[in-house]
């Protein structure tokens, strides 16, 4: 039995039962569907893509996964050069997983941790939007604003270390004056916010959010893991707005190293990478 994932399992409809996929398009036995959402997002080159099909089939034949753990082998440091080449400004650091959600996982804890190497132990708090979704793992689901998994967190009592504003720069600013000493980082989706309803905001926000957490010593993080690679109009929000961490999925594999799992609320595992930059 599949547990399958954001459904009830109670009046689940049957699914589609795809045997081939090409292009844009994902075939049934009888009939063709457009798969307008990319497979959520990833398939940004379309299904079956004859270079990365070929890529991943040579590099099988060679090996097809070895830990960083102590080893290091030329995929990996390809992939993270050419990072280092595409991100702009001093994003120059990558840290690979297996998910977007770990990927935002790994940032928070980089951004605590930032703080607990300066001997300071009350940044503890993490400043978020409005309607963010930043994945389905534990702290992901609290710096995110669903109540479908506020719900499952109400068990610890009231949420201490984390606030959500709405992107305006009123309201961003009025956060940083009442909690600029107790943050860590604010963590956004730039520009877009896919998963909140495609809702779309100015780079203006972005600015003053640089601006502020410059002012503050907090961490800025780009959770790109959707908005990455074009999705905006912009190779990357980074290329217009730098942050200090920058989590990055889906269309980096072009849908091709994806796999879904057996559970309610995790949707993929992902390549990613999270690139720092040096604070300034």
């Amino acid at each position: 039995m599949i547990w399958r994932p954001y459904q009830q399992m109670k009046n689940l409809a049957p699914p589609f039962r795809i045997v081939d996929a090409e292009g844009v398009f994902l075939y049934t036995e009888n009939r063709r569907l457009i798969d307008s959402t990319s497979s959520w997002w990833c398939a940004i080159h379309g299904h079956k893509h004859p270079v990365i099909t070929n890529a991943i089939v040579e590099q099988a034949k060679r090996f097809s996964h070895v830990a960083l753990a102590g080893l290091t082998h030329d995929p990996v440091e390809r992939l993270s050069a050419k990072l280092e080449e595409i991100l702009p400004g001093d994003l120059k650091y990558s840290f690979f997983s297996d998910s977007g959600s770990v990927a935002v996982e790994v940032a928070l804890k980089m951004a605590l941790q930032y703080h607990v190497n300066k001997g300071n132990f009350n940044r503890t708090r993490i400043l978020s939007l409005k309607h963010a979704y930043h994945g389905d793992t534990f702290k992901t689901m609290e710096a995110g604003d669903y109540e479908e998994y506020h719900f499952i967190l109400n068990a610890y009592g009231k949420k201490r270390y984390n606030v959500h504003i709405p992107t305006t720069i009123t309201d961003l600013e009025s956060a940083f004056e009442r909690y600029g000493e107790e943050l860590n980082c604010f963590i956004v989706e730039p520009l877009l916010q896919c998963a909140g309803g495609m809702r779309v905001y100015n780079v203006s926000f972005l600015k003053r959010a640089r601006e502020l957490c410059d002012k503050f010593d907090v961490l800025l993080i780009f959770d790109e893991v959707a908005t990455g690679f074009g999705r905006t109009g912009n190779r990357f929000v980074s290329d217009l707005v730098h942050p200090d961490v920058t989590c990055l999925g889906k269309a980096l594999t072009g849908g091709t190293l994806v796999t879904r799992r057996p559970s309610p609320t995790k949707k993929f595992f992902r390549l990613f990478t999270i690139p720092i930059r040096k604070k300034r």
